[in-house]
């Protein structure tokens, strides 16, 4: 049994490539498909069929460049190997173009295309016209004067063109001081025009209003013109905020804080709280007004503070001398409440001994701290008789300070008596010292100052002891 071998292959740019190997290979893929390929007996009916894809229209069947068939139906009785071609061909379409107005312009770009080509069709105005659209049975397509598409099927495009007018855009200010406005004129329908403002000082653009609608709120307004136009620019005073502030907080109550239009005159006023006094207006810390009303022209945003400063009472400090001594310091001081005064020292003359201040402070020198009264106070002194050598030769206090216990050593051959005196006088223990030692409880006497005064046949002498 004889076998032959079908092939089938396409030539030129519109055939598929058939090969009876029991597969099929085409480098035009898209023009169209077919059926029948393979392996026959001889002697073997063969059917083989076409169908071209959307856009392509089949031709013919050939062989060796010689043309069998036009129908995509053939049917043979194979006798030999045999390579078909099926052949074909993009389909074709034509591009009308027309215009709307003879005199309006020109549409460039129509024509035959094959399936599937890009074309560019462009649309050129005549002076005094400008295009307007494309369109295709009554539709727009598209309002670009350069349209680009992919032919699929017959078209028939109009360009739409139409007569220039002349237009005219008036445009003011509102208020008329309040900025300048550039732009408008006359000029021809769909032509682009720019208007622009430009605020005054202390002014903000507001918006475009036409008709007492707003248009537009940008400062440059860009439009094309197509009928006329009379465009108001609004703009309105900028809005600057005064701050006011009180140092301290509680210094005082402060007046005329808010929002003001540029140019607006305004008053601050700053009244102290009772025990305050004013005392300036300052800005990021310099000063600006030592009245309590302020009076200015608002042209920025502002922060102004009110300084207060406390009132204080001042009490006098008086400090005097008694019998026995004299005073180091101002004697005479003046200060404010809560401050401190100066230091001031008693001191004692000779055969005399400080004992404390009227108001029972011990402290020489002393200072007066945190003064909320006025003070008035004496140094008191108290005579001392000086133990003469013969007797100091033989007594010895110790400690001094002392807590609880004081030691008094006497090995004199005389008699000695002590006692043991308050800053007042009030005589706290007495006794006769022992020829040995001597110890004095102090447990029961009261801290500060104490006065030891020691008597023997040939004198008085007195001692100052701090107990602590």
């Amino acid at each position: 049994m004889l076998s032959a071998v079908l092939y089938f292959k396409v030539s030129e740019v519109f055939v598929f490539l058939l090969r009876f190997w029991g597969s099929i290979s085409s480098t035009f893929d898209d023009a169209g498909s077919f059926t029948g390929e393979g392996e026959y007996t001889h002697g073997d009916a063969v059917v083989v069929t076409v169908q071209p894809n959307t856009g392509y229209r089949f031709i013919n069947w050939s062989e060796n460049g010689t043309i069998i068939t036009g129908n995509k139906i053939y049917l043979f009785q194979i006798n030999r190997d045999r390579e078909l071609v099926a052949n074909f061909e993009k389909l074709k379409y034509n591009i009308n173009l027309t215009t709307s107005n003879n005199n309006g312009g020109i549409a460039t770009g129509g024509g035959q295309y094959e399936y599937n080509d890009t074309m560019t069709i462009i649309a050129q105005p005549n002076t005094d016209y400008h295009f307007e659209n494309w369109t295709e049975n009554g539709n727009i397509i598209s309002t670009d004067s350069i349209y680009s598409f992919v032919a699929k099927n017959n078209r028939t495009i109009k360009a739409n063109f139409e007569k220039d007018n002349e237009y005219t855009v008036n445009i003011s200010a509102s208020p008329t001081d309040a900025g300048s406005v550039s732009g408008g004129g006359i000029v021809l329908s769909n032509e682009e025009m720019s208007v622009s403002v430009h605020p005054a000082e202390g002014y903000i653009f507001l918006n475009w209003t036409e008709d007492e609608n707003i248009v537009s709120t940008d400062s440059v307004y860009t439009f094309a013109v197509t009928y006329n136009r009379n465009l108001v620019a609004h703009f309105e005073k900028i809005i600057y905020s005064i701050n006011l502030l009180a140092q301290p907080t509680e210094g005082g109550n402060l007046i005329g804080d808010g929002a003001y239009p540029y140019k607006e005159i305004v008053t601050v006023t700053a009244i102290p709280a009772p025990r305050y006094r004013f005392e300036n207006w300052t800005e990021a810390d310099e000063i600006v007004s030592t009245e309590n009303e302020y009076q200015f022209v608002v042209n920025e945003d502002r922060t102004l503070t009110a300084n207060f400063l406390e009132l204080k009472d001042t009490f006098d400090l008086v400090y005097t001398s008694g019998i026995g001594g004299f005073l180091q310091g101002d004697s005479i001081q003046r200060v404010e409440e809560g401050q401190s005064g100066s230091e001031i020292e008693a001191i004692a003359l000779n055969g005399f001994v400080f004992v404390k201040w009227s108001d029972d402070v011990i402290d020489n020198p002393r200072i007066d701290t945190n003064v909320q009264n006025n003070i008035e106070v004496e140094a008191l002194f108290l005579t001392i008789t000086e133990i003469k050598n013969s007797v100091s030769a033989h007594l010895k206090v110790y400690p001094n300070p002392v807590q609880n216990l004081l030691n008094i050593s006497w090995d004199g051959s005389e008699k000695a008596f002590y006692s043991l005196l308050s800053i007042n006088g009030q005589v706290l223990q007495s006794g006769l010292l022992q020829e040995a030692n001597n110890h004095i409880y102090l447990d029961k006497s009261p801290s500060g100052l104490l006065i030891l005064r020691i008597e023997t046949h040939d004198g008085v002498a007195h001692y100052k002891l701090v107990k602590q």
